[in-house]
C-alpha cells in the first residue's frame, strides 16, 4: 500500500476487509482487499471499490464472515 499525505487521508477513505470461509479442512482460509468505497457487504455478498479505482464484486454460495478495518 503506498503511504498518502495527510490532506488525501483527510479526504479519502481506505478499508481493509477480510473474507473467512469455511472450508473442508480445519483451518479455516481467509483473503485481505483493500477498498476506497464499500457499496454493499452481507454474508454472501461484497461490492465496492478496491484501492486502484476497479469495481469489486464478489458473490458466494456458501456464507463468509468478514472483518472491516478503515485505516483513513
Amino acid at each position: 500500500m503506498k503511504k498518502r499525505g495527510f490532506l488525501y487521508r483527510l479526504f479519502n477513505d481506505m478499508y481493509e476487509v477480510t473474507l473467512y470461509f469455511d472450508t473442508d479442512t480445519d483451518t479455516p482460509s481467509s483473503e485481505k482487499y483493500m477498498f476506497k468505497h464499500i457499496n454493499k457487504i452481507s454474508a454472501n455478498y461484497l461490492k465496492g471499490i478496491d484501492e486502484e479505482g476497479l469495481k469489486v464484486e464478489f458473490k458466494s454460495v456458501k456464507p463468509f464472515d468478514y472483518k472491516i478495518t478503515k485505516h483513513y
